[in-house]
Order: C-alpha cells, then sequence, then structure tokens
C-alpha cells in the first residue's frame, strides 16, 4: 500500500511577469543578512533577505526537492557558475539527504479526535525543523547548531559539507545580486503596511481562533537569476513564506500574493478539536457542505489577501478593473467567484473582532450554494479532497484526476480493494473517493463494496458492452464514489474528461462506447 498527498506539503504558485529592463547591481559587496519587521498588535511580519537561504534555496532546487523555477536556476548554473558532473554527484546527495529528513506531514489519520473528514496534521515535523533552520541561520556555525536537535550529527555533516562545496560560487553570484532584494525591503514593508497586511492577520487568527505561537510570520526574499523568465515560485513552510523576486518587478505587486499564502498558514493553525466543530457546522448542508468545505481555505485566503489587503494597495482604478474582469483574483472559477460572494461576510467578521461561529459558516454555505449552484450539482468540487484506488502506485490517473478536478488532496492507495483504503472511507464518512480499474480486475474492489456503496457485479453490469463507464455511487449522506470501469486504457481519457461535468445522480454518468 502507499499513501501519499498530491499538493498539500508545499503551497506554490506561478506568477506571471511581464519583461522590462533589468537594474544589474555592479561590484556590490555582499552585505548582512538584512531584516525589517512590522507589527500589528502582538502580530508580527518579519521580511528578511538572508545569504544562507538563498544558498540552501539554490540547492534545494537544482536536487528538485522543493518548489521553484527549476529551469532558471539550472541554467545559472550550468552556463554561469561551472556545474560538473561532480557537482550532479554531490546533488543526488543533498536530495538523498533532504528526503531522509522529511516526516509525513498531511491528514492524519489518527488524529483521536471525531471528525467526518480527515483533518491536517498540526505543525511541528522534524523535516519542518530541519527547513525553518535553513531560512533562519546567518552562518554555518548556526546552521550545525540547529540542525543538530533534528538530524544526527553524520547528516549534519554530510548536509555541511554539500554546502562547503557550493558556497564559494555561490558567494560570488550572491555580492553582485543581494542587492536586488535588498532594494526591495523598504517598498514591500510600505506595501504590507498599506495593505493593513499583519492587522488582517491579526483579526484572521482571532477569528479562527488560530494558535500561532510566537505570534510571527517569516517573509524571505530568494533572487531569481537575471535570465529571460516570466515566472517566479512562492512557496509557504509553515509560517515561513520564500518568494522569488526579480530586478524588474514592482515589490508592491506581491502584497495581495503574501497575504494570501500567509493567510492560509493562519488557517492551518487552528486546532484540531475546532476544526472538526467547524466542519461539522458546514456538513449539516450534507453534499453541498462537503463542497463549501473543499473551497474554504483557498477562499479566505483569497478574500484576505488578494481581495482585502488587494482592495488597501492596488490603487482604485486598477482594483476596479479586477473586479470586472473574472478570474482576476484567482485562477480557479469557483474560487474567484465563491471570494467575490463571501468578501463582505469576511470583512465584516474581521472587523467585527468576532470569533467564527454556526451562523457565519452556515452563511458562508450559503453564499456559496447561491453562486456555485451548477458546480455544486457535479463531482467536480467533493472529488478535490478524496482518497483514491489504483492498482498501481504509479497510475498516470491520478495524475489525470488532479488536472481534471483541479484537487489537491488526493491520498492515494494501492493495490484495489487495499484495506486501509476501506479502513479511511470507514472512519470518515463525508470523504468522498475515486477509483481507477479496468473490468478483468473488478473481483479485487469486493472488500470496498461496502464504504464505496456499490459491488462489483453492479459495475460489471453497468458497463455491459461499452469500452468504459463511469459509475457515481452515494456512498454516505456527504459523500459520493466515482468508480471509472474500463476495459483498456484508451476508454479512460474521454472518461476522465466528462467527469467533471457529470451529475450527481447514482448510476452510470458517463459512457465510451
Amino acid at each position: 500500500m502507499t499513501c501519499g498527498s498530491v499538493g498539500l506539503r508545499f503551497r506554490a504558485f506561478l506568477l506571471r511577469l511581464g519583461l522590462s529592463v533589468l537594474l544589474f547591481g555592479f561590484g556590490v559587496a555582499a552585505q548582512a543578512d538584512t531584516t525589517r519587521q512590522i507589527q500589528s498588535g502582538d502580530f508580527t511580519i518579519e521580511i528578511g533577505v538572508r545569504g544562507y537561504a538563498n544558498l540552501i534555496y539554490h540547492l534545494d532546487c537544482l536536487a528538485g526537492v522543493s518548489s521553484c523555477t527549476q529551469p532558471v536556476f539550472q541554467e545559472l548554473w550550468r552556463k554561469n557558475l561551472g556545474l560538473t558532473a561532480e557537482d550532479e554527484v554531490r546533488l543526488e546527495e543533498w536530495s538523498k539527504l533532504r528526503q531522509q529528513a522529511q516526516s509525513v506531514d498531511g491528514a492524519d489519520f489518527d488524529q483521536g479526535i471525531s471528525s467526518p473528514v480527515p483533518l491536517m496534521a498540526e505543525a511541528g515535523s522534524s523535516w519542518t525543523a530541519v527547513r525553518h533552520a535553513g531560512f533562519l541561520s546567518s552562518t554555518r556555525d548556526a546552521l550545525r547548531r540547529s540542525w543538530r536537535p533534528v538530524l544526527d550529527e553524520a547528516s549534519v555533516r554530510r548536509h555541511l559539507a554539500v554546502i562547503d562545496r557550493f558556497r564559494p560560487r555561490f558567494q560570488k553570484w550572491w555580492a553582485r545580486n543581494e542587492i536586488v532584494a535588498t532594494r526591495m525591503l523598504p517598498e514591500l514593508e510600505a506595501g504590507l503596511e498599506k495593505a493593513r497586511g499583519p492587522e488582517l492577520l491579526r483579526q484572521a487568527s482571532q477569528f479562527y481562533g488560530a494558535e500561532l505561537g510566537e505570534r510571527r510570520v517569516f517573509v524571505h526574499l530568494i533572487v531569481q537569476p537575471e535570465l529571460r523568465s516570466r515566472q517566479s515560485s512562492a512557496a509557504i513552510v509553515e509560517g515561513h513564506m520564500l518568494v522569488e523576486v526579480q530586478a524588474a518587478e514592482n515589490a508592491v505587486d506581491r502584497v495581495p500574493v503574501i497575504i494570501h499564502e500567509l493567510a492560509h498558514h493562519v488557517w492551518s493553525r487552528v486546532p484540531k478539536a475546532r476544526k472538526a466543530m467547524i466542519v461539522n457546522d458546514m456538513l449539516a448542508a450534507g453534499l453541498d457542505g462537503v463542497a463549501a468545505w473543499n473551497l474554504f481555505d483557498e477562499v479566505q485566503a483569497t478574500v484576505i489577501g488578494n481581495m482585502l489587503a488587494g482592495r488597501n494597495v492596488e490603487p482604485p482604478q486598477r482594483f476596479q478593473a479586477m473586479l470586472a474582469q473574472p478570474q482576476s483574483f484567482y485562477a480557479d472559477d469557483a474560487i474567484d467567484r465563491g471570494a467575490r460572494v463571501t468578501e463582505a461576510l469576511f470583512r465584516e467578521a474581521l472587523m467585527g473582532g468576532s470569533v467564527m461561529d454556526s451562523r457565519f459558516v452556515q452563511a458562508f454555505v450559503a453564499a456559496l450554494q447561491r453562486e456555485l449552484r451548477a458546480v455544486f450539482d457535479t463531482p467536480m468540487l467533493l472529488l478535490r479532497n478524496a482518497a483514491v484506488n489504483v492498482d498501481d502506485p504509479g497510475s498516470p490517473w491520478v495524475g489525470a484526476l488532479v488536472n481534471g478536478v483541479r484537487a489537491w488532496g488526493l491520498w492515494t492507495y494501492n493495490p484495489l480493494g487495499d484495506a486501509d483504503f476501506v479502513n479511511a472511507l470507514d472512519r470518515f464518512p463525508a470523504f468522498s473517493a475515486a477509483v481507477f480499474v479496468k473490468v478483468d480486475r473488478l473481483g479485487q474492489l469486493e472488500p470496498a463494496a461496502g464504504v464505496l456503496g456499490v459491488r462489483p457485479d453492479e459495475l460489471k453490469r453497468a458497463l455491459g458492452e461499452a469500452k468504459g463507464v463511469a459509475f457515481i455511487a452515494r456512498r454516505s449522506a456527504q459523500a459520493i464514489a466515482v468508480i471509472v470501469v474500463v476495459r483498456d486504457d484508451a476508454a479512460m481519457e474521454p472518461l476522465m474528461a466528462a467527469i467533471p461535468g457529470c451529475a450527481l445522480s447514482p448510476g452510470v454518468c458517463a459512457r465510451f462506447p
């Protein structure tokens, strides 16, 4: 059995940027780490430019163990910084070291809290501690001290040996390019203040009942190599956001997206017991409540970052133009529309200093029901967080499902009828499921018949003489199962394309002749 999450460990996105004249720093000496702090009450956003954070970001990016615009960093090292075959060997070692340091984050099925859906694990993994040390350490000794409590001594030495190999070349490049980020600090600080970013996040923390520890979040500026790229990447790792910046860009344009990502962090720090109460209130609406729950995290972040902060920092004319343009706040239609129809609801709640209760939850669900009725009546939103059963852990249909319904929380199990898959669905009655199976293997689904709500013989009769069918079963009052049965893989693709538009009525929703 394999079980893993898709798109949960790191929240990442691509920003489209126009090309303009690049500003070059000539002969600029490397500076000490530079930070700025912006506060609202006891809540602090710290913006930092740190050399070691940038170096480790390069290594993680080159080794493929983090989210980044990898082709840009690869081009820098291969064309300008003399990447060698031996360097490639050391990057493979770095990748193995980082993988060994990882612990599995995501849904915790033994959480000890009654919830109809899996809830995200709380912070505190050793892998997070390893990454945070890399973000905050200013010296090699500081790295060693920070890593020793969470890594064995041999791993610390091997990490540092790889860093020592790449650091001299990086430092020469950093001395010329650090200024790209340090020049942005004052502008970004002013933008966050104008957006009322810290205040909005403080209000959100109070509203959600989040537990943020020291109530400080971090934004680390990562200088992107000065190459012809229209894209940059950003990711958040439990309160630490890494943002690739380019010399030609306007730092203020990043502010709404930064607040968006930090709003995800605030929501993630709500205790599981409180989240379970919110889930139960939301799921009182049945399938509609599950769809609303699956949208909630992205909708709230879009409202707080792209709309509330954006309205404060954007020129009024530009913000009005964004209001008039569909999907201008989020590229997913359901999330963009969901944010628009709940903006006033969130704004009033945050300004009122209240704590989220069942009345807010009911109003949130009702607003989405009115706006997104057509989408709520399909499997699209129910499958964004779901359990998936396939016969092969490398099945391409998991990725196809991600693309087809824009899923971000899929848990995959194999083989077909896997006991852990059955147990997960039995434990979480509001957790929907997707299964991809060839007709000659239908019998393997027999152990899962009870939790899927349909038996293999029923699926075989539904297939009949067709080459493939997509079948919807109502596995509980709050969840569905979508089972794709085919004679060969050729039928999978057209059926996958049909699933987002299927009606939720039990039975065959799509047939491939």
